[in-house]
């Protein structure tokens, strides 16, 4: 065997297998001839996961580098629904001044490929007709541009007479609505053409900051609902200057919508109206509203942030740029509206317009409003917000029905932010504010799996403890970590109703008990090396784990327990790793610990069980919780996402070799998907 170098063991829980200490050190070694194959459980890699790097480069449209581009590192497919709902990713990360961003990415063994999306608005995961993916390997490069205006065309500048061009009745379901562009002043993809490259006067580039985008990201986060407001509550846009203004749309993004809608274009339309006339809207009112095209297609694949587009008020009769005092502006998005088809967009054969009233839960094509009047459910599809310190407001529409499972009322599915002259001329109707800021978070779930007999083999039916977990990581914009959410599920308990089982957790070394601002949910210990909570002192005094062999028979009824959340705030941001974390349990007594392969035990552990029994622990030489076979008391086996089944354990009384005949093979051979279910002896596990 290797000399053994403590201070890369020093990194704790999986230091053992980092590949930046396989140099220097190397229990696994499979190529080691001298390694007596009757102690294979010395040398043999339990990590079900690994470490690798990532690194992003992010270009504006300029080609320079761009600072504080989001990204997120995904080990699955990143989207939960059809309308591209977002689960948390492995990894979460802003770039630095030069445009690049350096991960260290925690990815299960068993996958082979994984995704990196772009977050922040502005940028698209790529051209292909599908979500790019990479192979996993110890290095990942990945390179990013902002999405680009419409180029040039042929036409000279528009003049500043050249306003527009009404083009009525594009559609035979709305009779009155127009579209301001010429057929030549928008590319084939719907995207309206600025004025200096041939396109409408009124549309032009605009500036938006990272700092404001990323405040919009966390006032209409992906998946973070505010279903508590009051939506019927109508917070368009109102005018409130008596010399009315001139008002500016400018496109942010849609909240990701895209990426699992790669060819789903929708459509952005607007309106005007005065108080007095709300009193008679209703949901048919849409077949008969005057409306305006804004954007035929929002999809931010093709669709440029930055792009500004100036409104127009419609006084029944003409067009004109001042919007009086009083008047109210909306918008509506007709899903899949645009067709995409490279017909003219003063054609109706370039739209798909299903119908202009609300969608049905059955079915989610068709119109939503931001006024609540004109949606059948009398709640309106969009939120309106001032953002402090900056001279936007920002609408953000959702476009899946209310009351749809599959809503997540997070109000992103298109953004745009709308500026005017006077600064302070437009202000929303009613307030509907944010549950609070969000945090970008990056998490890492999985199922734990303990014995409870250490320091005697037993049955190793790897089902006397089990519990799902989530670590999730809130950074900041310096991506420094500034809070940890640790979620516990129990699923399993496989002991005897007169053992007792407690559950704890210490936190890697770079978290200082000092740094420590706030914590819920756990009970912190005192006078260990690193912090440690508590999470449960014995998981039968839950009231639904309160006996034996609770969900380990088959033919017995299952129950589930209440998840449990422990919240750590920091007062300072630091760097780390969910590859450090240390779970365990303790089986009788505190001093009694098991913990996962070469994890070292807390000092509340008596150290003089360590060593005895079948346990072959030498603290020497940073080895802990090893047998000379081919078991371990403890593994972590990774899940995909937060909403993953738990590890299919064995059944009570069936070994782990049993129930999943590969198991060796992963021992010997390093195969890696030995526990998926497809692999299972179905008679075997629960």
């Amino acid at each position: 065997m290797k000399k053994i170098n403590l201070t890369c063991l020093s990194f704790g829980i999986f230091g053992l297998f980092f590949s930046s200490c396989l140099q220097e050190k190397n229990l696994y070694n499979p190529d080691n001839e001298n390694q007596d194959d009757d102690k294979v459980g010395l040398f043999a890699d339990f990590s079900l996961k690994t470490e690798i790097s990532v690194i992003i480069h992010a270009r504006d449209i300029n080609g320079r580098g761009a600072e504080g581009v989001r990204f997120g590192v995904y080990t699955s497919e990143p989207c939960l629904n059809e309308d591209g709902k977002l689960e948390n990713p492995a990894f979460v990360g802003y770039t630095n001044k030069a445009g690049q961003l350096e991960a260290k990415v925690v990815v299960p063994k068993n996958i082979s490929r994984l995704y990196i999306i772009p977050l922040s608005a502005g940028y698209s995961a790529g051209d292909a007709e599908e979500l790019p993916s990479y192979d996993i390997q110890d290095v990942i490069t990945a390179s990013f541009t902002a999405v680009p205006f419409p180029t040039a065309s042929s036409r000279t500048r528009a003049a500043e007479n050249d306003i527009y061009t009404i083009t009525e009745n594009i559609s035979s379901n709305y009779k009155g609505l127009c579209i301001l562009y010429k057929n030549t002043e928008v590319n084939y993809m719907g995207i309206p053409k600025t004025a200096d490259a041939g396109g409408s006067a009124l549309v032009s580039k605009a500036t938006l900051s990272t700092d404001f985008t990323n405040k919009v990201n966390k006032l209409y986060p992906e998946k973070q609902n505010v279903t508590d407001a009051d939506f019927s509550k109508n917070s368009d846009l109102k005018i409130v200057d008596t010399n009315g203004a001139e008002v500016w749309v400018t496109y942010i993004g849609d909240g990701g919508f895209y990426v699992n809608n790669w060819n789903v274009y929708n459509s952005l339309m607007y309106y005007n109206y005065t108080e007095s006339e709300l009193s008679s809207m209703d949901s048919s009112t849409p077949a008969t509203l005057h409306m305006t095209m804004l954007l035929p297609n929002t999809n931010q694949r093709y669709c440029t942030t930055g792009l500004k587009v100036q409104l127009l008020y419609w006084d029944g009769n003409q067009y004109s740029k001042i919007f009086p005092e009083g008047t109210r502006i909306g918008f509506s998005v007709a899903r899949k509206g645009y067709n995409g088809n490279k017909s003219l967009v003063t054609e109706g054969s370039a739209y798909n317009f299903k119908s202009t009233t609300y969608p049905s839960l059955s079915d989610v094509e068709g119109n939503y409003y931001s006024t609540p009047q004109l949606n059948k459910v009398g709640k309106s599809q969009a939120v309106t917000r001032r953002i402090d310190n900056y001279d936007y407001c920002v609408t953000g529409l959702d476009i899946r029905p209310i009351g749809d499972p599959q809503s997540d009322y997070d109000f992103n599915d298109v953004l745009i932010a709308i500026s005017s002259n006077p600064v302070e001329a437009i202000q929303p109707g009613a307030v509907i504010d944010p549950v609070e800021e969000a945090t970008s978070t990056e998490s890492t779930y999985g199922t734990l799996a303990f014995e409870d007999l250490w320091p005697s083999q037993g049955d190793y039916d790897m089902n006397d403890f089990v519990v799902n977990y989530a670590y999730n990581l809130g950074k900041n914009e310096t991506n420094g970590i500034t809070q940890i959410t640790l979620e516990f599920e129990p699923i399993a308990k496989g002991a005897a109703g007169s053992t007792q089982i407690g559950f704890g957790i210490e936190l890697p070394k770079e978290i200082d008990k000092n740094n420590i601002s706030a914590y819920t949910g756990a009970t912190p210990e005192e006078d260990n090396n690193n912090v440690t909570f508590i999470v449960w002192d014995n998981v039968s005094d839950l009231s639904q784990f309160n006996g034996a062999f609770i969900n380990t028979e088959k033919g017995k009824n299952k129950v589930t327990a209440e998840k449990q959340k422990v919240s750590i705030i920091l007062k300072s941001p630091i760097e780390l790793s969910t590859f450090n974390f240390n779970p365990f349990i303790f089986v009788g007594k505190r001093s009694h610990e098991v913990h996962l392969p070469d994890h070292k035990p807390t000092a509340k552990m008596d150290k003089d069980l360590l060593g005895t029994g079948v346990d072959r622990s030498d603290e020497s030489k940073g080895i802990y919780y090893r047998m000379e076979n081919m078991y371990s008391w403890s593994l972590d086996f990774p899940r995909k996402t937060k909403d993953s089944p738990a590890w299919r354990y064995p059944k009570e009384h069936s070994s782990v070799t049993s129930a999943y005949p590969r198991y060796a093979d992963w021992i010997n051979s390093k195969d890696y998907t030995w526990f998926e279910e497809k692999n299972a002896n179905s008679d075997e596990i629960y």
